[in-house]
């Protein structure tokens, strides 16, 4: 269509007459028009982004078992979806992105699947690199919308370097596909291109993905359980602690109720941190340097303390034993005085009836 309809054609104008100029009027072109356009309107589809670029064209005239195409000069740019296809030029900053490599696109049709050496050579050379599905629209919506999470594998490594030692021998050649990264100018620095990924990996090649397994996840759930059940057995402890009469045990219950909170809120910050680390396939590391000596540390003041907490309560209930045995030994001589008391009464008593009954002696 022409270009003056694309605008129409995407806010679900139909200018099918239009396609009609350059298509021939077929019911499959018909059905995939408006197939198109119907996917367009029900997804409230947008413009995102728009690629410029030069492309240099290489095929035999009369053999299309190998064609091969580079772009040159790539710039991503951040579409306006009320006016589309501006000018490549005199945009803001923000708005556009330069991609710093050529891209080689190779492709192979033959009847046995073989390829010529030659290509094999090429893409085997010391300035071009293999990355696996490369897309022009993924890599511009990564770099031109901050708030897309999910971004592709090779965006990470982008500030690594193409260039080979040529004297690099290849024991194995790497396996061939359609899209191939060539550096254009081997000779000048890598541009600065720090604005492209939120992560700085230097000294890696561009790395094929790798799928994460669901055992991933699942050990880091795991994980996640062994520090809640070990949480809820400290608060179990404390609880039952809190429940006594005893002043050093309700202390030492309370501290352990709030460790075992700490280790909760604790074991969630780690459990959501991998996770986020598993699913932008990081390589690592994995593991926390400073959670369990910091964990360990509050967990064993509060017992440092505890010990002497009950230290001071193991002398304070020496004390009382003692006052105990003090007490007892001043009830028996206070029971031993009445008992020579009582004696002494029964004497005077005895004495007085004798005399009532010998008045006359």
């Amino acid at each position: 269509m022409s270009e003056s309809k694309v605008q129409d054609f995407l806010n679900g104008v139909d200018v099918y007459d239009d396609v009609m100029k350059y298509n021939d009027n077929t019911e499959d072109i018909k059905k995939l028009y408006y197939e198109i356009q119907q996917t367009i309107i029900k997804n409230n589809l947008k413009p995102m982004v728009r690629t410029c670029y030069e492309r240099i064209a290489f095929q035999l005239p009369n053999d299309s078992s190998v064609r091969i195409s580079l772009d040159t000069e790539l710039r991503m740019i951040k579409e306006n979806q009320e006016y589309w296809r501006r000018s490549c030029h005199n945009l803001l900053k923000e708005e556009v992105v330069d991609f710093p490599y050529a891209i080689l696109e190779i492709k192979t049709q033959s009847f046995d699947e073989t390829k010529p050496e030659w290509i094999n050579e090429l893409v085997n050379g010391v300035l071009v690199e293999h990355v696996h599905k490369f897309s022009k629209y993924l890599h511009g919506m990564s770099v031109l919308y901050p708030d897309i999470t999910n971004i592709p594998y090779w965006l990470p490594q982008m500030t690594t370097k193409i260039l080979k030692d040529p004297f690099e021998t290849e024991t194995e050649y790497k396996e061939f596909n359609n899209n191939v990264l060539i550096d254009i100018n081997p000779n000048t620095e890598m541009v600065d291109s720090d604005h492209l990924s939120p992560v700085d990996i230097v000294n890696k090649r561009i790395s094929i993905p790798v799928r994460v397994e669901p055992k991933v996840f699942f050990a880091n759930e795991r994980t996640f359980l062994s520090w809640v059940q070990f949480a809820i057995f400290l608060g179990g402890i404390g609880t039952a602690m809190v429940g006594s009469q005893s002043n050093s045990s309700t202390f030492g219950g309370v501290i352990l109720i709030v460790v075992s909170i700490i280790f909760s809120f604790y074991a969630l910050y780690l459990y959501l941190w991998r996770a986020g680390m598993i699913r932008r396939r990081e390589p690592g590391p994995y593991d926390d340097l400073y959670g369990p000596p910091i964990l360990i540390s509050i967990f064993n003041r509060p017992s440092m303390n505890l010990e002497k907490l009950e230290g001071i309560c193991a002398e304070h209930e020496k004390h009382v034993e003692d006052l105990e045995k003090e007490i007892i030994t001043l009830l028996k001589i206070n029971k031993n005085l009445e008992m020579q008391l009582k004696e002494l009464n029964d004497e005077e008593n005895l004495s007085m009836a004798w005399i009532s009954a010998y008045p006359d002696k």
